[in-house]
């Protein structure tokens, strides 16, 4: 981002490849655990946000070749994983501190997914599943699911990171985004975007 932050306000997140095969020489396969917590003001608590594993890795890669990324273009499919996750998780982040603050993030994200729509690797086209790298985009981008960026940012910026100064109002906002969450199932108990 263009975005300047302090040491304390950097997002901490773990990315971890779980490589199950070599398929060659420098191709590799396997999967891809992301856990990303938010912390709460005032407080030593992380509030967890994602955890998620993306079963649909597949890349090239070698050693000391650095990792381009093109913001227009798919180079690799390790840069685009990487780009891809790194967007969906700033945008998460930024939603937390401001309603539907991390609509660009996800945009970028999407874009990185229209890119590589001629990729060979799976995991980036609608048709393949209805759980996967497309559908986090298209579903973070759905007006329909705009409950669900208004449940991040009540949850944690008018909820608890305010229970320092009044827990009771806290409270208060905690429980009114676990109502609002509970119509966003009701909107349609199998969205993608749930599982997040």
């Amino acid at each position: 981002t263009n975005e300047i932050f302090k040491d304390e306000e950097r997002i901490e997140f773990n990315i971890s490849f779980n490589i199950t095969e070599k398929l060659s020489t420098d191709r590799y396969k396997g999967t891809l655990q992301l856990q990303y917590s938010r912390p709460i003001f005032n407080s030593s608590y992380y509030s967890p946000i994602l955890n998620y594993l993306d079963s649909e890795v597949e890349f090239d890669y070698i050693e000391t070749q650095p990792l381009d990324y093109n913001e227009n273009t798919h180079t690799s499919n390790l840069s685009a994983l990487l780009s891809f996750y790194t967007y969906i998780i700033i945008g998460l982040d930024y939603s937390t501190f401001s309603n539907s603050g991390g609509s660009i993030y996800f945009q970028k994200a999407k874009r990185i997914v229209e890119n590589a729509q001629s990729a060979p690797e799976n995991g980036w086209k609608a048709f393949e599943s209805n759980k996967n790298r497309y559908w986090i985009a298209e579903e973070l981008l759905d007006a329909k699911y705009s409950i669900f960026h208004s449940v991040l940012y009540k949850y944690h910026r008018n909820g608890l990171d305010i229970m320092y100064e009044d827990n009771d109002k806290g409270r208060g906002y905690v429980t009114e985004s676990i109502e609002d969450l509970r119509k966003l199932k009701q909107i349609n108990p199998t969205a993608f975007i749930l599982q997040l």
